[in-house]
């Protein structure tokens, strides 16, 4: 039974959004009631009481040893957020957070767990509004302005469709980014958010310069993101009750979102609409074997890392291992396998490495979790990333 908190109106709203992101498989009651359930209570309190106050934030942040500086915070869709370690370093290893589609900066910045090890690990997290591939270099430049950044250390990070700018992001400008880390998104797409393909040369530019990536994701996500070795459609969201984005800051309008695409058009009375433009989906042809197109596509990700291949029938076996089994959730095996957990909740984490034995990348499914940031996004992430640094004459990607 869920708190008495979470019939507040904020959190009402959340928990409606609960029930509409998730694949029908989701005991969202246990989830709230769990341990994990009770930490993102108490993270949740924290957002709904800093987030549509200013003031409030600052000294929260500082609380935790950071300077939080607002940029361009009079236009909504140009704003852009710094959190600063109020400990002064020579250089300052940059992370750039992206967030899912139509969220504000506030709903997820101090959701994910990244503040708190920017404090401890010393290095700036900047969050962008608009977080197409223009406005995060352009920021990037002015951040470059104001403090050291260690360019050998620039990292990504994102949610969903934040997820996806990143991956289209690190494609574009191939050599100055060292590693990514995503949630809420596919392994791999020939799209861009903006329905654009990539081209041949701009995978060979990654394959060449290489990004390691680091995937955490909900077992109960409304994707087909895992088991690899099964392929499902998307689950649709459930009914327009709830909303993750609770923020009153003023500004806000979907329509004119600079990072969604839309289409004008005229109503039978002539009067001119606005409607949002799908993003295409990635998936198989009706005559192909669904679940064997899944793992290509995994192997498409891996050779783009210059990782071996998983075989693909002995993926295909895992789906009669115990239900519990890494291999029969995830459905790919990796160099390592464990069984992580978190607030009480199962992390099933495997990674795998590249032909000289380096892990590249690591992938996190969440026992009962939706189509959400983590909790635990910023520190498993940053142990990933922080391995990794770039060569600025070479471009070479060096791994600890």
């Amino acid at each position: 039974m869920r708190d008495k908190v979470w019939s507040s109106p904020k959190f009402d709203d959340f928990y409606g959004y609960l029930y509409t992101v998730n694949n029908s498989k989701m005991d969202v009651e246990g989830f709230i009631d769990s341990t994990y359930g009770k930490r993102l209570t108490l993270a949740l309190s924290n957002r709904f009481k800093i987030e549509d106050n200013l003031d409030e934030a600052l000294i929260y942040y500082e609380s935790i040893g950071l300077k939080r500086e607002c940029h361009n915070f009079d236009d909504y869709y140009k704003r852009w957020s710094l959190l600063v370690p109020l400990k002064e370093r020579k250089l300052y290893p940059l992370v750039i957070y992206l967030h899912g589609m139509g969220n504000s900066i506030e709903a997820e910045e101090s959701m994910t767990g990244f503040p708190e090890i920017a404090n401890r690990e010393g290095f700036i997290l900047a969050t962008p509004q608009n977080t197409n591939s223009d406005r995060v270099m352009k920021m990037i430049d002015e951040i470059k302005k104001l403090y050291p950044i260690d360019s050998t250390r620039i990292y990504l990070a994102g949610f969903s469709q934040g997820a996806n700018q990143s991956h289209s992001i690190y494609l574009r400008n191939p050599g100055v980014f060292v590693a990514c880390a995503t949630s809420g998104n596919d392994i791999f797409s020939p799209y861009d958010p903006f329905n654009i393909e990539y081209t041949a040369k701009e995978f060979e530019d990654l394959k060449k310069y290489r990004v390691p990536l680091f995937q955490i994701v909900g077992e109960c996500e409304p994707f087909s993101y895992a088991p690899f070795n099964e392929y499902h459609e998307n689950a649709p969201f459930k009914g327009k009750w709830g909303r993750p984005d609770t923020s009153l800051a003023v500004g806000k309008d979907p329509f004119k979102d600079p990072t969604r695409m839309t289409k004008t058009s005229k109503d039978a009375s002539g009067k001119e609409t606005i409607s949002f433009i799908r993003n295409k989906e990635y998936a198989p042809k009706e005559s192909e074997n669904k679940d064997i197109w899944n793992l290509e596509k995994v192997n498409k990700r891996l050779e783009l890392l210059n990782c071996k291949e998983r075989d693909i029938n002995t993926c295909l076996s895992y789906k009669d291992l115990k239900d519990n089994d890494i291999k029969k959730k995830i459905g790919i095996y990796g160099d390592t396998e464990l069984i992580e957990y978190h607030y009480g909740y199962r992390h099933y984490t495997l990674g795998i490495n590249d032909l000289n034995n380096k892990e590249v990348y690591r992938f996190i499914l969440i026992q009962n979790s939706p189509h959400w940031p983590p909790l635990t996004f910023g520190m498993l992430a940053y142990r990933f990333m922080k391995r990794f640094s770039r060569d600025l004459k070479t471009k070479e990607l060096i791994i600890k």
